[in-house]
């Protein structure tokens, strides 16, 4: 798993469960079971790359709340992660390149359109695996398309996220920091892969090239000469060559000392 930043998170508590219950995780475990996941997911530590896009975030994406609905299953009842989340994919994506707001003028102006999907969430917890780990694993879709519509990169992240109960104080608490390491996991997926997509690596090689032709005409037509000089019509280039291609006369000055040479001689 890469990290490309320090883990921040913190914890709401839903009605019915106070954080007065945290003293061990067997009382805790009949009663904290529906959690909602906040976390503060920083910027990735990377260089942006030079394109825009609009981040489009569907209801379903923003809203999303896992329901558990096995029998049998009674370490948790539901899990609300859709705001972390959300703020995962708004800091992420603004760290990589440049968002813009979702309006009709910024369609003129931006070169992509990324929409997440949350594909799937699966969790563990110690009584199912035999293990003193609380495990969450995520699975996106990532679609990113131009302005038009057209396809421009399709791509499954997957993000996992483990704590040892040996070093929390509950399964609350367990159970917001895996997802927030699993966000964080797809985070820096994100950050790694997004240059790397074949089609986004293409434009990035077209903005490269088209910045170097830039540099290279701007110093085609730049005039040389002496940075002291005045810059307007009657300015001279330092050496003037003969249309004829006769060797170019000596100055006033110089024929007046040759004569005074051969004088004296």
């Amino acid at each position: 798993m890469v990290s490309l930043w320090e883990p921040a998170m913190s914890i709401n508590f839903k009605k019915g469960c106070t954080p007065a219950l945290l003293v061990g995780v067997l009382l805790l475990s009949a009663c904290a079971r529906t959690i909602v996941v906040t976390g503060d997911v920083p910027q990735p530590l990377i260089e942006p790359v030079p394109l825009k896009a609009n981040l489009i975030i569907t209801d379903e994406l923003r809203r999303y709340r896992y329901e558990e609905k096995e029998k049998g299953r009674n370490s948790l009842k539901s899990l609300d992660f859709g705001a972390a989340q959300v703020l995962m994919f708004e800091r992420v994506f603004d760290g990589i390149l440049t968002l813009l707001p979702l309006d009709e003028q910024a369609v003129t102006q931006i070169d992509l359109q990324i929409t997440p999907q949350l594909l799937e969430f699966q969790y563990s917890v110690p009584r199912e695996t035999k293990l003193n780990l609380y495990e969450i694993w995520l699975k996106y879709r990532i679609l990113i398309t131009d302005p038009a519509g057209a396809e421009v990169a399709d791509w499954v992240v997957k993000g996992y996220g483990k704590t040892p109960t040996t070093t929390l104080s509950s399964a609350v608490t367990a159970f917001n920091l895996a997802t927030n390491i699993a966000l964080r996991d797809v985070g820096a997926q994100l950050a790694i892969g997004f240059p790397r997509q074949p089609a986004i690596s293409k434009m990035l090689d077209s903005s490269a090239d088209a910045g170097e032709q830039d540099k290279q005409i701007a110093s085609d037509v730049a005039v040389p000469g002496n940075a002291d000089e005045v810059e307007g019509e009657n300015t001279k280039p330092a050496i003037q060559v003969n249309d004829d291609d006769e060797p170019a006369k000596p100055s006033v000055e110089h024929e007046a000392a040759d004569h005074d040479t051969q004088a004296e001689g």
